[in-house]
């Protein structure tokens, strides 16, 4: 059985508060300009992908219909290469007094070796207790084109893998972003498999590449510095994601997509951001007000309950 198999009865309790709080049927009820999100939420109700390419497999959210969903692209004529490029001296220089405040990530997909991460944010909120000290990284993140801070599942974060470190193959979480890898301290062999395209990272170019498809990475006898950053996928429109936001972000589907992935350090500051972004307008437009929707009991966590989370 795939992930996205085993995730299945997670996906019906988030769709349960969709149906609950008005937002499914604002959704169903829009006009032809939401007809692709219309076909996503009727495809989170299935058990498998049905038709997707070659090695790829979200684990969670269904392949969003009509994007032209590709392993790997190229940086060349890319704006957002270009920009990582130019800043990438800068990222270097902060980066580097970050160093001994990062946090570990274990378990999961780390098979051999260390690896080490400082994120910018997380679930879709910025963390300050980590963006404080890094307020030149912080501000080239925000000005990224397509910046995909505020979907749930983007994440924006220093990497450091440590000599001899394996991440095992492994799919991300939904179809809906482009991932940038840009290469900031490379001393030794670091390469990235997406698909069954192999890539090598070099000082300031970046790997753009789509993580809904199977990926490992591996590193030589170095340490290896690269800087992740997520944007939406080029092929949504404003409305598409205004509508997705307006869904993955509601605090009741939030406390279900993370129940297993919150550090419980950072349990408490999160869960309250989650309740007060509940006031922005967007939720208004695509949310009945005042509905009191409990959260779904769910009995079969599927592969949530086994994600490791940073520490």
């Amino acid at each position: 059985m795939s992930p996205f198999e085993q995730n299945l009865e997670i996906r019906k309790a988030v769709l349960e508060l969709m149906r609950a709080g008005g937002y499914y049927d604002r959704i169903m009820d829009g006009g032809a300009e939401l007809d692709r999100v219309k076909e996503f939420l009727l495809r989170m109700e299935q058990p498998t992908h049905g038709q997707c390419k070659h090695k790829q497999h979200p684990t969670f959210l269904p392949i969003f219909p009509g994007l032209d969903n590709q392993p790997i692209r190229s940086p060349e004529d890319d704006p957002v290469a270009d920009y990582l490029r130019e800043a990438t001296p800068d990222i270097k220089e902060e980066a580097l007094r970050l160093r001994d405040r990062t946090l570990s990530f274990t378990g999961g997909v780390v098979t051999d070796g260390s690896w080490l991460i400082y994120p910018l944010w997380y679930m879709g909120i910025s963390l300050p207790f980590m963006t404080m000290y890094c307020p030149k990284l912080s501000s080239i993140a925000a000005k990224i084109s397509r910046c995909g801070m505020a979907h749930p599942f983007s994440e924006a974060l220093l990497s450091w893998q440590q000599p001899h470190t394996h991440l095992a193959a492994h799919c991300s979480v939904d179809s809906l972003r482009l991932r940038y890898s840009v290469g900031v301290i490379i001393a030794s062999d670091c390469t990235l498999r997406v698909g069954e395209i192999k890539k090598h990272w070099e000082t300031g170019e970046s790997i753009i590449f789509e993580d809904c498809f199977e990926h490992e990475a591996w590193n030589g006898d170095k340490s290896r510095l690269v800087f992740i950053i997520d944007t939406w996928h080029p092929g949504l429109t404003l409305l598409e994601r205004e509508a997705l936001l307006a869904g993955l972000r509601k605090s009741e589907v939030r406390k279900v997509l993370y129940e297993y992935r919150i550090s419980e350090a950072m349990r408490p500051f999160l869960l309250k951001r989650f309740q007060e972004e509940d006031q922005d307008p967007l939720f208004q437009r695509y949310w009945d007000r005042d509905v009191n929707m409990p959260i779904p009991e769910i009995k079969d966590w599927g592969i949530w309950g086994t994600v490791p989370v940073f520490s």
